[in-house]
């Protein structure tokens, strides 16, 4: 259901726009998510897709359970080129295709494709 903010209009569904975190080297990290993933890179930002990727001097976020962020791709056969590149194994099922990559500070990544496309269904209709 639409929650309703004071003195604005329901809200359906807030898209991320940019995710932030702590590397113990950002420069770098920033320029092998440049360099292994071809992303736009100013400094330790980095752009893809209207989403913004950015690395700030800490420590690493500690990986618990399933933690991970998600790059969309546009077809199974792109997912699969992917695990080939980062050498990952692939997981397929009918509608859905994903490789998880842990990138050189030890964050994991996902790059999948959904038959459904990549937002979830909207709820309480």
């Amino acid at each position: 259901m639409a929650r309703v903010l004071a003195g604005a209009r329901p809200v359906r569904m807030l898209q991320i726009s940019h995710v932030n975190l702590p590397a113990r080297e950002p420069e770098r990290l920033a320029r092998w998510y440049e360099t292994e993933l071809g992303m736009e890179r100013r400094g330790t930002f980095l752009l893809s897709a209207g989403t913004l990727l950015a690395f700030e001097a800490g420590e690493p976020i500690e990986q618990r359970g399933n933690s991970h962020f998600g790059f969309y791709a546009d077809s199974p056969a792109t997912v699969a080129r992917w695990a080939t590149h980062f050498g990952t194994a692939l997981e397929t099922e009918a509608g859905f295709a994903s490789t998880k990559v842990r990138d050189p500070e030890g964050n994991w990544f996902e790059i999948y494709w959904e038959l459904a496309g990549p937002s979830p269904p909207e709820l309480g209709r």
